[in-house]
């Protein structure tokens, strides 16, 4: 078998594992046993990168090679910092390898011609239509799900999934959060194939009723993006459901305790500001953007320590992140200012520019109807990142790079072949 069918194969089964991971696991007993198999199957795609790049004749494009670049220098960004805190270098390789597990299928899906997108697209669909009726199931009969279909609650060391204390559906996944943004990276590679309006519609109501059950606020809110975008004249609609929306929540009281739990903005802000992602912005960013140049520039790296030991100093900080959980993992609730705070201006400023560059390409090579989906993706993206660890998610960043990849993947961009081949 070649390495061309190779990668081919990898990209299936990757949709595969993704998705019912958690399913497999069921059958274990070990969770130890479990994290290392996760660790070998993640780095799957790096291996091939590498022999991708060792083997393969066929030119690598351009946008390519500027994002592996823009890795690279976050890597090398992420070194020079904790050179400077005199700090271990090996907190690194699972932070970055997290980041960088699915960035190489960006490139190996360039390698899919019609015949191979058409068998993954119908895999897509399969597995859309699995995780409707898993969904179905859970929602109806959701002791019996969880007993059958997931590991139990005490095999799990150390932490509590939330779909044994959230009321939300997960499906397969042990974790809401990343169910639903699964949903949605998988709903934006469908609404690229779809050329029917109709058919767009269905896949659009169908993942937002699924999101809706996850009770990810975060999720609906991507969700609401994905519809405004969906909808001939959007500018002016999300001008006017903006201004009503701010309307209504600032001056009607019923309408903020119903998403917030209190009875004024002032009184949620009071709280959020010291338990929620509010503090973040008000507390945080000012201490961060005062501290030393080093900090402000390359971020205080990813030793869990060291990101102790600064917000320690800071003082009067978000009261959630004084409770001795990890506090590394507790930024990442907000990605972007965790990026912030950890890789500095300097790392942040280069995830920003990867987004740039995959834009401007597009807005310059793709036919407007395709250019539509990379805003879409990029736009969802850069949203969620406010809410959510959005490049942790397994799921969703499968999708992203997935469908980058593909959307890219012609030689001549100029065409809509590789969403019509399948028609």
């Amino acid at each position: 078998m070649g390495f061309k069918k190779l990668y081919l194969w990898l990209i299936v089964f990757y949709l595969y594992w993704v998705s019912f991971e958690w399913l497999v696991f069921s059958f274990f007993t070990n969770y130890a046993l479990v994290q290392l198999v996760r660790l070998i199957f993640d780095s799957f795609p790096l291996l091939f990168f590498v022999s991708y790049l060792l083997f393969w004749e066929k030119k690598v494009k351009l946008i390519h090679l500027n994002v592996i670049l823009i890795y690279f220098l976050l890597l090398t960004l992420l070194v020079v910092s904790h050179t400077f805190e005199k700090t271990s270098l090996f907190p690194i390789i699972p932070y970055f390898g997290v980041t960088f597990r699915f960035v190489p299928l960006f490139l190996l899906s360039g390698l899919i011609d019609c015949k191979t997108y058409c068998y993954f697209i119908t895999n897509v669909k399969i597995v859309y239509i699995v995780h409707l009726v898993f969904s179905l199931i859970e929602l109806f009969f959701r002791t019996f799900f969880l007993k059958n279909f997931l590991p139990p609650e005490s095999f799990f060391k150390g932490f509590v999934p939330t779909i044994f204390v959230d009321p939300g559906i997960s499906s397969t996944f042990i974790n809401t959060i990343d169910f639903s943004f699964f949903i949605i990276g998988l709903t934006i590679l469908l609404l690229y194939e779809y050329r029917n309006t109709r058919f767009k519609w269905i896949v659009f109501a169908v993942s937002s009723l699924l999101v809706l059950f996850t009770f990810s606020v975060a999720s609906v809110i991507v969700m609401f993006i994905i519809g405004l975008f969906l909808i001939k004249q959007r500018k002016y609609l999300i001008i006017i459901l903006g201004f009503s929306s701010l309307f209504l929540v600032l001056f009607n009281h019923k309408i903020v305790f119903i998403f917030t739990g209190f009875h004024s903005l002032r009184e949620y802000l009071i709280v959020a500001n010291e338990y929620n992602r509010v503090g973040y912005f008000t507390k945080l960013l000012p201490h961060f953007f005062t501290s030393n140049l080093k900090d402000i520039l390359l971020g205080y790296g990813v030793d869990p320590l060291v990101v102790d030991a600064k917000l320690k100093a800071y003082g009067d900080i978000p009261k959630m992140l004084t409770f001795g959980a990890n506090n590394l993992t507790l930024l990442k609730d907000v990605y972007w200012i965790s990026v912030l705070l950890t890789q500095g201006v300097a790392g942040l400023g280069l995830i920003f520019s990867m987004f740039y560059l995959i834009y401007r390409r597009a807005r310059m090579y793709l036919v407007p109807k395709i250019f539509f989906f990379i805003k879409l993706l990029l736009l969802v993206t850069l949203v969620a990142g406010l809410f959510n660890q959005i490049f942790d998610l397994k799921g969703f960043c499968f999708f992203f790079w997935i469908t980058i990849g593909i959307i890219y993947k012609n030689d001549d961009y100029k065409t809509t072949k590789s969403a019509d081949c399948c028609a």
